[in-house]
C-alpha cells in the first residue's frame, strides 16, 4: 500500500481541499465529522489520515475535490469534461442512464436496492399482526360450534 499510495500526498491534499472550501479549520472538521484535533494533526503531518477519515472526506466533498486527485494526484478531467458536456447539451438527452461505466453502475445500484425494498416490504407485510375473526370446535360428536370475536371497533 505504501507503493501505491502515499498518505503524506493525501495530507497535503487534504489541506489544500480544506483551502479550497474557504472554511476554518473546525468548521471543515465538524462538516467531513473528523475531530478538529485529528484534522489538526494531519494537516501539521504529525499522523497520517486514516482510511476511516480518507473516506469521509470523499464523502462529504467530492464536489468540490474529486477522489481520483485526493487519493493519487491525478486530476480527473473526465468529471469536468462530463460536467461541461452535459450542460452544453441541455435538453439533448433525455435518457437517465447513458452509455457512460459510472451509470451504467449506478443502474446496478439502482436495481439492487429497488430489489431489496420489495422484498423488505414483503417481510413487512407477512409481519403486521394478525387478527382472529371466528374459533371453530368440533366436538365428537361431530357437531360443531363456531364462536365470533365481539368487536369493539366502530
Amino acid at each position: 500500500m505504501a507503493d501505491f499510495i502515499n498518505l503524506a500526498e493525501i495530507s497535503k491534499r487534504i489541506r489544500e481541499l480544506q483551502d479550497m472550501s474557504g472554511m476554518t479549520a473546525k468548521d471543515f472538521s465538524a462538516k467531513t465529522e473528523i475531530p478538529a484535533s485529528t484534522l489538526s494533526q494531519i494537516n501539521n503531518g504529525k499522523i497520517l489520515p486514516s482510511v476511516d477519515n480518507i473516506n469521509k472526506i470523499i464523502d462529504k466533498w467530492s464536489d468540490l475535490m474529486s477522489p481520483t486527485y485526493l487519493l493519487f494526484g491525478i486530476r480527473d478531467e473526465g468529471l469536468s469534461n462530463r460536467a461541461s458536456l452535459a450542460s452544453s447539451e441541455g435538453a439533448q438527452s433525455s435518457d437517465l442512464f447513458s452509455s457512460h461505466g459510472q451509470d451504467d453502475r449506478l443502474r446496478e445500484v439502482l436495481i439492487g436496492q429497488a430489489e431489496e425494498i420489495g422484498r423488505l416490504k414483503e417481510q413487512i407485510e407477512a409481519s403486521r399482526p394478525k387478527e382472529i375473526s371466528h374459533i371453530t370446535v368440533f366436538y365428537t360428536d361431530s357437531s360443531f360450534a363456531t364462536f365470533s370475536l365481539e368487536s369493539s371497533k366502530p
